[in-house]
């Protein structure tokens, strides 16, 4: 009889007139550089961190090992940046901004300059600029050189303009005669504005061996050359020949020159630092390297320190002092997208790309970062204990268990090393993590988060699983075919169990005793509590989505999906459904926000989604969820409801009779199978009430979720609903 109740209990289920609400986040907390870190520029005890789009951020310095923020500007795109003293040339949305930099600290914009079309380099020495700008399509292409007097800087002075008098540039470094220029062809030129009037270009220096000179600078009567995969090249400016070189370091691409130092960074990967040593030119020596944690994009000496700009590793200071021991001693970054997010308490923890982050939002109105621990490219986290987390990374110690009893100060526990671990997500099944790999299944122990301990894989038929777990049950998806495995934890050992059909479905979510299976929006609900058994499946609708399905979560009686449009990452939408009825989920609230959703935590009262570029808090105790009472039938028997509810350990169900009668009442789950029957007999006319204790028919203590109680009357059906919390 089960298998057709659930459509006879749609039917006798009071009708909700649920008002639409609208889901407003509590704050959105902004504190990620999403953008990264571009370029880097240093002026006193300030470094100015450029982030494309998101403007600039400025870290006070003083103390190199601990590098603070204490300023950000984020109206306007900021990219390429020169500092001298307090001026600040940075290229911005409207061209090339002259800034001020105040002492609070702060950036005063003095004017907007356009001194070429398409500006792509520029330099700044005292009080003069340069910049480089090409126009037109190759081969009739035409460059410009622009010399500007800054001496006072609210009305910008052009010395000179040149047209045409260089190729292409890649890099430029102004001198009190001369301009140097680096290009790809030729590899270098320079230009002597000893007569401003009369420029006099140099022979060009070609090595056919490099592809481009990415990074210039002067030495004396030379230039120091990043010449891509030629390395380090010393070119002696009188004959525009290279005179020494370090071919070793290819892919070379930024260059300084600070006394008789030279620092360089190169190489396809990170990015590393070397050190030169050109106290005998004609021989240079490489002395030591800083190998940065992760792409490095621009770099400044300035002193014993050189401050770099890693794009997802922030602002990396270095320590010069002793050229063959080149170390990191300070770092500040929020760098990187939020790719996961967890709960502990009250700290969400989030996770970016060189890391893990914990924010205090026990007031989730005005959320704040407590603690940081930097792990190398991280990108999935769950959960083991209330304060233990498990978290995958890309690299070869790629499975890491994190202390979080004080979220102010995580802690790594374990590192497990295993070159084999594929890069897809991973599933906790009790003290097990579970990860694919193409026809491999890899298991790995973690009940004890201080001994990583891999298990015996497992061979499987499809080429990517998605993965749910249920008890001591672990149900995965074969992409590609219609069908569902089930595993099961017997002595020890992990055994297949059994097979179910799901068609069109591959993307899985337990909630409860429930199994959402999902492709598009092609949603599917399949009651686990008949494992090993094969699961009832039903088809269900969810109303108000029309987009791809993202996630599917629960919490009590309510249901949480998350969707984004098809091809788009730019607005994700949040949805909340009384699910009482999981079979007809009603829609209460939903929201949208920008961005595309990459995980959300529910605990409580409280829902954290992560965004790509930030974190939005929600109050779902705000959603309200209308609760009807079934109405009496034709002859009076009525159901009067039950109290307390949701209820645990136990609940009282009341019900009247107009008149002596056969009364049926029994507890069904969500999905109409029989629990328990609380009473099959005859009631005297008047009020009765039946506790049920949340067991079923062999007195075993059911799993917490929604239940339907159904009594059975002379005149029809009634059905009211509970919900167990545990």
């Amino acid at each position: 009889m089960y298998r057709t109740l659930p459509f006879l209990l749609l039917l006798c289920l009071p009708a909700l007139s649920q008002a639409q609400q609208q889901l407003e986040p509590l704050c959105h907390f902004d504190y990620n550089w999403v953008n990264g870190v571009w370029d880097v520029a240093q002026s006193g005890q300030y470094a100015f961190l450029a982030r494309g789009r998101e403007g600039v951020s400025i870290a006070d310095v003083s103390d190199a090992a601990h590098p603070v923020i204490v300023a950000e500007y984020e109206n306007e795109y900021f990219g390429e940046m020169r500092v001298v003293g307090d001026l600040m040339l940075a290229m911005n949305s409207e061209g090339i901004g002259l800034y001020h930099i105040t002492d609070e600290p702060g950036l005063e914009l003095i004017s907007t300059l356009a001194p070429v079309d398409y500006c792509s380099q520029m330099d700044l020495d005292g009080q003069r600029a340069v910049f480089y700008g090409r126009s037109g399509n190759y081969p009739e292409f035409h460059t410009t050189l622009v010399l500007l007097d800054l001496s006072a800087p609210e009305e910008p002075v052009e010395l000179a303009r040149y047209e045409d008098l260089v190729e292409g540039c890649s890099d430029i470094r102004l001198q009190e005669n001369r301009i140097l220029v680096a290009d790809a062809v030729p590899g270098m030129v320079w230009v002597d504005i000893s007569d401003l009037d009369n420029p006099i270009v140099s022979e060009p220096y070609y090595d056919e061996h490099t592809n481009w000179s990415f990074g210039i600078d002067a030495f004396g009567d030379y230039a120091v050359l990043a010449a891509g995969m030629s390395g380090f090249q010393l070119i002696d400016l009188q004959t525009m020949q290279s005179v020494a070189s370090l071919t070793e370091f290819t892919c070379a691409f930024q260059i300084h020159v600070s006394g008789d130092m030279a620092y360089m960074s190169y190489g396809e990967i990170d990015c590393p630092l070397v050190a030169i040593d050109l106290s005998d030119p004609l021989q240079p020596v490489a002395r030591g390297i800083y190998e940065p944690v992760i792409d490095m994009e621009n770099f400044v000496v300035k002193g014993d320190k050189a401050y770099c700009a890693c794009f997802n590793g922030g602002l990396r200071i270095t320590e010069l002092s002793n050229p063959d021991d080149l170390h990191e001693i300070g770092w500040v970054n929020y760098s990187g997208e939020i790719c996961d997010v967890a709960r502990v308490g009250d700290y969400a923890i989030t996770l970016e790309y060189l890391g893990l982050r914990t924010i205090d939002i026990s007031d989730p109105t005005a959320p704040v970062l407590a603690g940081f621990l930097e792990l190398d490219r991280a990108y999935d986290i769950e959960m083991l204990t209330t304060d233990v987390a498990v978290v995958k990374t890309y690299t070869s110690d790629n499975l890491i268990t994190v202390d979080l009893s004080d979220p102010t100060a995580p802690s790594i526990i374990s590192i497990g090393v295993s070159d084999q671990l594929p890069h897809n997500e991973l599933t906790m099944w009790g003290g097990t993590v579970v990860i694919s790999d193409r026809h491999v299944i890899h298991f790995i122990d973690v009940s004890d988060p201080a001994q990583i301990t891999p298990l015996p894989n497992l061979a499987c038929t499809s080429y990517y699983q998605h993965f749910a777990a249920y008890g001591d049950y672990l149900i995965h998806s074969n992409q590609g075919s219609d069908q569902y495995d089930v595993l099961v934890k017997h002595a020890g050992e992990i055994l297949p169990l059994t097979s179910f059909d799901s068609e069109y479905s591959y993307q899985l979510r337990v909630v409860g005793d429930l199994l959402y299976t999902w492709d598009y929006d092609y949603l599917r609900l399949h009651d686990l509590s008949t494992l090993p058994e094969q699961p009832v499946i039903h088809e269900i609708e969810l109303p108000g989505v029309s987009e791809y399905l993202t996630d599917i979560k629960g919490q009590d009686n309510l249901l949480f999906v998350t969707s984004i449009q098809d091809g788009s990452t730019s607005m994700s939408h949040i949805r909340v459904y009384d699910n009482t009825n999981p079979l007809q989920p009603v829609l209460l609230a939903e929201g949208a926000t920008e961005g595309q959703v990459q995980e959300f935590s529910l605990d409580e009262d409280l829902l954290v989604m992560a965004n790509v570029q930030d974190l939005c808090l929600y109050d779902v105790t705000q959603i309200e969820v209308s609760v009807a009472t079934p109405a009496p039938g034709p002859e009076g028997f009525a159901l009067l409801g039950c109290a307390p509810n949701p209820f645990n350990p136990s609940t009282t169900l009341s019900f009247t009779c107009p008149r002596a009668a056969e009364v049926r009442l029994a507890v069904y789950n969500l999905l109409g199978r029989c629990i328990t029957t609380l009473a099959d007999q005859e009631f005297a006319a008047g009020e009765h009430s039946i506790t049920w204790e949340g067991r079923d028919t062999n007195s075993r203590p059911v799993a917490s979720g929604s239940y339907f109680i159904v009594a059975e009357f002379p005149d029809g059906m009634r059905v009211s609903a509970v919900s167990l919390l545990k």
